[in-house]
């Protein structure tokens, strides 16, 4: 399931061509056929996604795994999210894929090996969204995918160009795809004015007038989601020649402190503290980190899923919309506000028993816990290592080094991860 909302339009605007030249590579002989889609934050990669799968046969199984920013301490994290909603899968070789004494090359065999058995059953559709988020494992399996006889009929990634640094996996993925395999890669690009004036005649029901156009796309400058998000401030089901007159948020932070203002307080405390607490957050962490009673966060939690802040995107795990609106709320908070909150989520992991070193780490940096920080980045990075995570480890060990700069353990495994990542100068 692709998290995030379907959008104010009811038609897909000014990707026509796009959907046309994915829609068609699964009919192609030489299968899997590879797609990538890169794009900024708020373009439409999901939507674009959604509208693919909804023109593959009837016959045809998606599998579509979502990454997020916590996916990146989570090995195999895409492949098991796509797995949750499929039954009969064989817990034997799932087991091997959850397994950390594996190793690297026995888990991502095995993983290939569920695709290939559920591919065998019916024509099979893989879909990994927000591969800049994803956990080097799950870009090896992807890569694995990509190759001939694989047995998918298409493998599809989406990822922001700007997320990708030069030592990210993916960046590496990219050009070897492209050598090895015919693969189709659309960069989407914002709205056009004529897109934008297409765009709003779907939602209103009518054409706006040039000036209203004009003014939207300057404002917007053609991205889809801060559209979205400037009709809905401005309320979608008026007159759009309004538009031009009324006072209208400038940025995505003004149209986000403007829906804060509305909530009532505890709302806002509880959509504030999961803003820091990652896109995706929990029920029963929600309810430890702000002290609530399990009735009344089930009442804030439907106010905000009603509001369009929040959804549930499966049974006690809330997400946000939209990361960029995650972001611009944490981003609004005081640093002592963040402070406060990371000690709370600390304290909470702890508490619950939750082992996941990354975002003990996490808290604990932004918590100013600097031994907790190193500890939990030593054991992460460490763990990272012998599961062969090496991205991930790296990233952990250089987060710890921050604070303890001269911490010769993590500087040994820094350098490791580096060397085996392919940094050989910053391994040195």
């Amino acid at each position: 399931m692709l998290v995030g909302r379907p959008g104010l339009s009811p038609i897909m605007v000014g990707r026509a061509d796009e959907l046309t030249r994915l829609a068609r590579l699964p009919d192609e002989d030489d299968a899997p056929a590879i797609a990538l889609i890169g794009g900024e934050a708020g373009v439409g990669k999901t939507r674009l996604l959604r509208e693919l799968c909804e023109r593959l046969p009837q016959d045809t199984r998606v599998l579509a795994g979502q990454a997020d920013p916590g996916s990146a301490g989570r090995p195999f994290e895409l492949l098991l999210d796509a797995l949750k909603r499929e039954p009969g899968i064989d817990p034997e070789p799932l087991s091997i894929v959850t397994d950390v004494s594996r190793s690297t090359e026995e888990r991502v065999a095995a993983a290939l090996g569920i695709i290939v058995q559920i591919a065998g059953e019916q024509p099979t559709v893989v879909v990994f969204d927000d591969l800049h988020w994803a956990d080097t494992p799950s870009v090896e399996l992807f890569d694995q995918l990509s190759e001939h006889g694989a047995g998918p009929r298409m493998v599809v990634g989406t990822y922001r160009p700007e997320g990708l640094s030069r030592r990210h996996p993916v960046a590496d993925l990219l050009p070897k795809l492209e050598r090895r395999s015919a693969v189709t890669h659309v960069h989407l690009e914002r709205l056009t004015t004529t897109e934008v004036s297409a765009f709003l005649t779907a939602v209103y029901g009518r054409a706006p007038s040039f000036r209203v156009v004009e003014t939207l796309h300057a404002r917007t400058g053609g991205n889809p989601f801060f559209l979205e998000e400037l009709l809905s401030a401005a309320g979608a089901g008026g007159d759009p020649e309004q538009l031009v007159s009324q006072p209208l948020p400038w940025s995505l932070g003004e149209i986000v402190r403007g829906q804060l203002d509305e909530l009532e307080s505890e709302d806002r405390r509880i959509l504030e503290t999961a803003a820091v607490l990652g896109r995706r957050v929990s029920f029963d962490v929600l309810a430890a980190v702000t002290g609530s009673g399990e009735d009344e966060l089930i009442r804030t939690l439907r106010s905000l899923v009603a509001s369009g802040m929040l959804i549930e995107d499966e049974n006690d795990l809330f997400s946000f919309q939209h990361a960029l609106a995650r972001e611009a709320i944490e981003a609004d908070l005081l640093g002592r506000e963040r402070r406060r909150l990371h000690e709370a989520a600390l304290t909470a992991l702890k508490e619950m028993g939750i082992d996941d070193l990354a975002s003990i780490a996490h808290h604990a940096h932004g918590a100013g816990r600097y031994d907790e920080l190193a500890s939990a980045a030593r054991a992460g990075a460490r763990q990272y290592l012998e599961s062969g995570s090496t991205f991930q480890a790296l990233e952990l060990a250089e987060l710890g080094l921050t604070e303890v700069c001269d911490d010769p353990t993590l500087l040994a495994y820094a350098s490791q991860a580096a060397w085996l990542t392919g940094l050989g100068s910053e391994a040195i």
